[in-house]
């Protein structure tokens, strides 16, 4: 049966109100930890609620996490776009990079690695985290690229992978020299990028040259 207030303003509000309580829920309690009873006292509105929005908490919670991430992704992606356009130093971007990164909201970095921790158990947040995954290196890319990486496509997992390892460190124990330390990962991460293939062949064969050793022929 049709349910007209989907399609109201104020339908419109109560869900995306109980879409976002989900979210937080999540970040709370850890994704076992949602209920309609925790959702709805977040959300503020009576716990029958969320049935007439939602066939089950997991439709809910997965539109929560799913709203959650695309939002972070779409704001990272913004910020980029802009600073790109200004024209930066790569220490004063790899430096402004680090301070967006660690103000990320914490609850919505709890939210990502939930995901990514009950996507092993999860067929439909496998296929989110999929499509996050992607976003989020799409945005690595353009990063790359505009500072003339030759590898933009190998680089980005690279780049997002010790951008996110880094995150999960700062959440469990965060020190005042977390920017310092984000920046010079960055910057080192970057560096790394920029090699072109003979670069990098070079610089191994350095540093075996420079501990004694040879390159064993394979």
């Amino acid at each position: 049966m049709p349910r007209p207030e989907l399609h109201t303003a104020k339908g419109q509000r109560r869900r995306n109100a109980l879409i976002a309580a989900a979210a937080q829920v999540v970040a709370d309690r850890g994704y076992a930890g949602v209920t309609h009873r925790a959702v709805a006292a977040r959300a503020g509105v009576p716990v029958a609620t969320i049935t007439y929005y939602f066939s089950s908490i997991d439709e809910l919670v997965l539109a929560g996490v799913s709203h959650n991430q695309v939002a972070v992704a779409d704001e990272i992606d913004r910020l980029v776009s802009e600073h790109l356009a200004e024209g930066h130093t790569a220490q004063e971007s790899c430096r402004w990079l680090a301070g967006v990164l660690l103000s990320i909201p914490q609850f919505e970095v709890l939210v990502n690695f939930e995901v990514y921790l009950n996507a092993t158990r999860q067929e439909t947040l496998r296929e989110n985290v999929t499509r996050t995954l992607g976003r989020f290196e799409d945005v690595a890319r353009r990063v790359l690229d505009g500072i003339g990486a030759p590898h933009p496509d190998e680089s980005a997992p690279e780049l997002l992978a010790m951008v996110e390892g880094f995150l999960l460190h700062h959440l469990c124990r965060p020190t005042e020299e977390d920017l310092t330390k984000l920046q010079r990962a960055l910057e080192n991460q970057l560096l790394i990028a920029l090699m072109s293939d003979e670069d990098r062949h070079r610089l191994g064969q350095g540093l075996l040259l420079a501990r004694g050793l040879r390159q064993s022929p394979i």
